[in-house]
């Protein structure tokens, strides 16, 4: 599963756990704990940003790409970026 998963944030990049949820067709609850394992594992990074009330899980190697997420943020957040 854990090989599944990157792939996906590479192909998709930085996600919530609902796009991993209804990607690979699991509860969502099962996607949160999957992605906070390998947060744990330094596979991945969470981030403050969240989309909604979900963080944004990423690779390290995508950190620039959470700019095009910032369309989620509400306004005071949104003006303070």
């Amino acid at each position: 599963m854990e090989a599944q998963i990157i792939s996906l944030i590479e192909r998709k990049g930085p996600v919530v756990p609902a796009d991993l949820s209804k990607e690979l067709k699991i509860d969502s609850t099962f996607a949160g704990a999957y992605l906070s394992e390998l947060v744990k594992s330094k596979k991945l990074i969470i981030s403050s940003l969240k989309v909604g009330a979900s963080p944004v899980y990423y690779l390290p190697k995508q950190r620039e790409q959470l700019e095009n997420l910032s369309k989620h943020l509400n306004e005071k957040n949104r003006r303070a970026y």
